[in-house]
């Protein structure tokens, strides 16, 4: 009895088909994400107060830094001075991504880390595109559009913290250069998981060592 053959199935536009779909998947479940209220109601004003901080700190910068009125402002009224330390609101944004992520890793280790990397990214980069196109539209900052044109790859890739180069005076234009941070916390998702999954592994080899200090190994090695 002659064996059966199977009718021939093209895989290519299937694969193609279902990269399309969990793609779709990405984006509406990133767009959700950015109304969905959050389990720790408490973080979101905690966000709120880090975020006024901020934008206090940009506000009153270049003021406070240049001879004159401002510059007496910031010697004679303390509250000026509690201001200019802007930056800890950064901070308190990449800890209160660490304990959200440190959370739910926690509740599920097992997570699918492809999966997670790609949710994450469709969550944050369709409106940093469009905070990006608005950018360029308007060249703000300044020379944002030919540091866009040249650079732009490396803030989707969420490298702009560490190429191109910047400090101070920089030889060339750089693309939305506020958004170093936001490079940061992706770079903190990047690392998370895999660092979590090392700290696990330690603490359940040496049941002594608590998942901080197995997580402080795997930091180390």
């Amino acid at each position: 009895r002659p064996a059966t053959r199977r009718p021939s199935v093209r895989r290519g536009p299937m694969a193609l088909a279902r990269g399309a779909a969990a793609l779709a998947g990405f984006v509406r479940e990133g767009w959700e994400s950015l109304f969905r209220q959050q389990g720790h109601v408490a973080c979101n004003g905690v966000r709120g107060l880090a975020m006024l901080w901020v934008i206090a700190f940009h506000a009153v910068d270049e003021f406070v830094a240049s001879e004159g009125a401002g510059h007496e402002l910031l010697q004679a009224w303390w509250p000026v001075s509690a201001v200019m330390t802007g930056d800890v609101g950064v901070d308190l944004f990449l800890v209160l991504s660490g304990f959200l992520l440190g959370g739910a890793l926690f509740k599920d280790p097992t997570i699918h880390w492809l999966s997670f990397y790609a949710k994450r990214w469709f969550r944050i980069a369709p409106p940093y595109i469009a905070a990006t196109l608005l950018g360029m539209a308007f060249d703000l900052p300044r020379g944002t559009r030919k540091g866009c044109e040249e650079f732009g790859w490396s803030n989707l890739a969420f490298l702009n913290n560490i190429y191109p180069k910047w400090g101070g005076i920089t030889p060339h234009p750089l693309c939305m250069i506020h958004t170093w941070s936001i490079a940061v916390e992706f770079q903190l998702y990047f690392a998370t998981p895999p660092l979590f999954w090392l700290a696990m592994r330690v603490s359940r080899a040496r049941p002594g060592v608590s998942l901080a200090a197995g997580a402080a190994a795997a930091a180390s090695a």
